[in-house]
């Protein structure tokens, strides 16, 4: 074999006898030769699956002349051959061509997963060292990977990329992260880090870390450890009174942090913490539990917060509290709170034990329901001919809101029955309670309407409400004096929060939940009377 061109062409002859030959002979001159050029037509031979390549592998891996391996280094820097890549990185870092290694993700990985082999620590470390001092994209990683967590600095924005790196596929990486992340020292701008990521990843690891406690530098977000560490003074030093920090850690706590919340201010039995719960739920905090409210309110013994409860609730919600209120004989503290309660539980004291109510017989074949069928046929004209008509027109109306109380009214007095009737089951105020069409309020269910008001409300919702129990007053029967009794309670509440404003001339107001607003806030054209 006389020269290099010749030894290349020779690695591919064909022939049994003669090919085998000239291979073997190619192969020998070129390992003898043992320069940069003969390396590369090898690397080249490997490439192209030239028939004796695991030869070729081995003679590589045991090349140790700086030349010939930064050659070598140099081959797989511009081709990125998978099956030379050990062995090109390992040469470099061994026999002193690291500088030929480049600053990429790729060479730093491989470089990287050389640390823990025997004798090579010291020789990646001055990769490192290159790595560290010029600050490449993939540093972060590969500082993890070789175990070097400790040198990135305790930074928010580090410490964020790191949390990211938390599942990389590379086992080493991941656990570098997790060196890194518990080695943090407790700040509060770090410790915010944390807790996003608790929720974020839902990850018990970081959980128990933050729990230590590592308290965040916003004050929702220690609410949020410090009820999650059952820490209930802790919270407290916060002094949410307005429960304004409770609902922001309500807000961004997964379902199960609300639950361990909830079971926290549960057992807490704590009435400031059972109130700052109220609080939260009633800025409508995103996770806040209402039920949860009265539960914890109950458990803590707030009866003033569960009457304060009671301004977001309908009645049927209330109801049960006056059943409380009425079995366990506890009160609030507040005068104003006591009265109500007490004239609440005595209107349900005045409730019929028992109630028995018949269902009614289907109707015959060929009739239908009067009200099935003004609602699947409305009616519009009030005017009409036909009383039964009018009274169609006046239900729908009715029941779809655009019928005003003025003409109820009118229609009460109206001298055919179907009209009148109409306007008692809406419960209008000018209805004549002698008038015999009044027993339609005591089987039209007038319980389940009730039991659906909301405590708050206008002042006409008020009058109404008090009207209607005057009128069920003076009706006589255990439905009537069942309906009577909700209609007690739903006042009862409704003069604690409803009805009318009353601004005195120093422009303060008789009320608390009053809220005040400038001319400059309100246009005209919003006052809408």
């Amino acid at each position: 074999m006389k020269n290099l061109p010749n030894a290349k062409k020779n690695l591919f002859a064909d022939g049994f006898l003669l090919g085998m030959f000239y291979r073997k002979q190619a192969l020998k001159y070129l390992f003898e030769q043992g320069n940069p050029e003969s390396i590369k037509i090898l690397i080249d031979a490997v490439d192209r699956g030239q028939k004796d390549k695991k030869a070729i592998v081995r003679y590589l891996s045991g090349l140790t002349k700086p030349d010939v391996v930064k050659a070598m280094v140099e081959d797989w820097v511009q081709h990125r051959q998978p099956w030379l890549t050990d062995i090109a990185v390992g040469k470099a870092l061994t026999y002193g061509t690291r500088g030929e290694l480049p600053l990429d993700e790729e060479t730093g990985m491989v470089v990287a997963g050389f640390a823990s082999r025997p004798n090579m620590a010291e020789r990646v470390s001055i990769y490192g060292k290159r790595v560290l001092h010029e600050k490449p994209p993939f540093m972060i990683r590969f500082t993890l990977k070789i175990g070097w967590a400790s040198c990135l600095e305790p930074h928010p924005r580090i410490a964020n990329d790191v949390i990211g790196l938390l599942n990389d596929e590379d086992k080493g990486v991941q656990e570098g992260a997790w060196d890194y992340i518990g080695s943090l020292p407790n700040r509060p701008d770090l410790n915010s880090i944390l807790v996003d990521a608790w929720i974020r990843l839902g990850s018990e690891r970081i959980g128990t870390l933050v729990q230590e406690p590592r308290l965040p530098a916003e004050p929702d977000k220690v609410a949020l450890v410090q009820l999650l560490r059952g820490d209930v003074a802790g919270y407290h030093r916060l002094n949410d009174t307005s429960g304004r920090y409770l609902a922001g850690a309500l807000s961004m706590a997964t379902a199960d942090m609300r639950r361990r919340i909830n079971s926290v201010i549960l057992d807490a039995k704590d009435a400031a913490l059972a109130e700052s719960y109220r609080q939260a739920v009633a800025t409508g905090a995103e996770g806040a539990d209402s039920k949860q409210v009265i539960q914890s309110l109950m458990a803590a013994g707030n009866e003033d917060g569960l009457v304060e409860a009671t301004r977001t609730m309908t009645l049927g919600e209330v109801l049960p509290l006056c059943k409380h209120w009425a079995q366990t004989g506890h009160r609030p503290s507040n005068p104003k709170y006591t009265a109500i309660v007490e004239r609440a539980v005595k209107a349900l004291q005045s409730m019929p034990d028992k109630l028995d109510v018949e269902p009614a017989a289907a109707l015959p074949k060929g009739l239908d329901d009067l009200f099935d069928c003004w609602q699947r046929k409305p009616l519009t004209d009030l005017d009409a001919v036909d009383p039964f008509q009018r009274a169609g027109a006046l239900f729908v109306g009715w029941q779809k809101g655009t019928v005003n109380e003025a003409t109820l009214n009118q229609k009460a007095a109206s001298s055919d029955w179907p009209e009148r009737l109409i306007a008692h089951l809406a419960g209008c105020a000018g209805t004549q309670q002698k008038d015999h069409v009044s027993w339609i309020n005591m089987v039209v269910g007038l319980d389940a309407d009730l039991l659906a008001e909301p405590i708050q409300c206008g002042p006409e919702d008020i009058q109404t409400s008090e009207d209607l129990r005057d009128r069920l007053s003076k009706i006589k029967g255990i439905l009537s004096q069942r309906n009577w009794a909700l209609c007690e309670m739903l006042c009862t509440f409704r003069s604690l929060y409803g009805g009318q404003i009353v601004v005195g001339d120093d422009d303060s107001a008789d009320r608390a939940d009053a809220v005040r607003f400038d001319e400059e806030q309100v246009a005209v054209d919003d006052l809408d009377f």
